[in-house]
């Protein structure tokens, strides 16, 4: 049975907007990308600092992954990877 669109693209809404305000303080990055959003806390947990993946185009996913990747690298903080349930798709399966 294929997923209900309105359904989904309110699951994703939804999770989006709840993981990208977990956790903010001072010294906190927000960022909107394309088909994803990131979150950078000063806090050390993979808790607080996520990337919430929400679109399906592989481009779109992997200039997050690029973005959200050299943020990483540079404040060394461990991450977790969410996927929203459109973001579930063959091309992040691949």
């Amino acid at each position: 049975m294929p997923p209900d669109a309105d359904l989904t693209a309110r699951m994703d809404a939804s999770l989006a907007a709840y993981w990208g305000s977990y956790g903010l303080a001072e010294g906190s990055l927000s960022r909107q990308l394309p088909g994803a959003h990131f979150v950078y806390t000063p806090i050390p947990l993979y808790l607080f600092n996520s990337v919430v993946l929400t679109g399906q185009d592989p481009a779109a996913i992997d200039a997050t992954l690029g973005a959200a990747a050299a943020c990483i690298a540079e404040k060394r903080v461990p991450v977790l990877w969410r996927l929203s349930p459109s973001a579930v798709s063959e091309a992040v399966r691949a």
